[in-house]
């Protein structure tokens, strides 16, 4: 079974409640590498693992590849979010744009710590922020609009916001 990016790995228990979703965020076949990240942990780091072992865990059936992807309601196009959504989120990615293309470096919690030290001296923004900030992007399949404000209500907006257009129709105003 072919292992991709972004991919989303399910682990449950012997009674099938959900123990652990992991997405892979970068993968190195030739070194027997991948890193992954919890979606349903709050405060999950990226992690190492074998692709190996996951492979066996995939054969034997106590791993499963999740078909459907929760965070794919951040898939919107521009003209769904507001002009105050877009600003913050923006502001947001300016933070993290030029850290998230450090792979595979940013994965390695000592220079990831190193990277955000030097942002932090750079901007005179907080770890925590860059941190929060990179959960986001991460967990969220690598996205920018994965680090709306307050992603999850601000998901649910944008939700509303598409519903209404399908519904409302083309020339009557979606934000009724």
């Amino acid at each position: 079974m072919e292992l991709f990016i972004n991919t989303l790995l399910e682990k449950r228990d012997s009674e099938s409640k959900l123990v652990d979703c992991e997405r892979i965020l970068w993968l190195n076949q030739s070194e027997d590498c991948a890193i992954t990240i919890s979606i349903i942990r709050k405060t999950g780091v990226p992690g190492f693992k074998r692709i190996s072992s996951i492979q066996q865990e995939l054969n034997e059936g106590t791993m499963i590849k999740r078909e459907h992807d929760p965070y794919s309601r951040f898939m919107v196009s521009e003209e769904i979010l507001t002009p105050k959504e877009i600003r913050l989120r923006d502001e947001a990615w300016e933070c993290i744009k030029h850290i998230v293309e450090l792979e595979p470096n940013i994965y390695n919690p000592k220079e990831r710590y190193e990277i955000i030290k030097s942002e932090m001296k750079r901007t005179g923004k907080g770890k925590n922020l860059y941190y929060k900030y990179l959960r986001y992007y991460w967990t969220g399949g690598k996205m920018m609009n994965a680090i709306l404000p307050d992603s999850e209500n601000a998901a649910e907006g944008v939700t509303r916001r598409i519903q209404l257009k399908r519904w409302v129709g083309p020339g009557i105003p979606a934000f009724l």
